[in-house]
């Protein structure tokens, strides 16, 4: 199957990520300007948020995937996850992301975020073993989350062993 969203094997980190989620549906959500970077991978700056592209050689190459991707998103049927756990993420952050309420969503968190949030989360996913790469996660999640009652039903925390 392809990929019906922009963001696979890109991050994008706090603030960015939120003004990503409200304005994706904005006219220039895809238009990209310079952005200097002195990181090992590209680097692209839209007007609402800073893209790190983790698994391209350039720039020109991960624009023109996230655009071509972007082009395939079904309006009707949009799906949202969220890391509260990684080091980007703030108290304030948690309560943003409970703000939106977003349908189709899920939020992933471990002890970290319970010790500074202490509330309900949207959607939330605990996961004792959080770890950053995103790979190992996804094996992770699986006995936390049955992805396909998720994706299929709606149901969020149906837990699969």
């Amino acid at each position: 199957m392809p990929y019906l969203t922009p963001t696979v094997g890109l991050w994008i980190e706090g603030d960015d990520y939120f003004n990503f989620l409200t304005n994706l549906t904005a006219s220039d959500a895809t238009e990209f300007y310079s952005y200097k970077s002195e990181e090992s991978y590209p680097v692209g700056q839209t007007p609402y948020a800073k893209l790190n592209f983790l698994h391209y050689e350039g720039l020109d190459e991960a624009i023109e995937t996230f655009r071509r991707r972007y082009q395939r998103i079904n309006w009707n049927n949009l799906f949202y996850k969220i890391d509260l756990e990684k080091p980007c993420y703030s108290k304030e952050h948690v309560s943003r992301w409970n703000d939106l309420g977003l349908p189709n969503s899920i939020a992933f968190y471990s002890d970290k975020v319970v010790e500074n949030w202490g509330h309900n989360i949207h959607n939330g996913i605990y996961i004792k073993n959080w770890v950053i790469d995103g790979a190992k996660m996804f094996e992770i999640s699986r006995i936390h989350l049955n992805i396909y009652g998720w994706i299929i039903k709606g149901i969020v925390n149906s837990t699969v062993y």
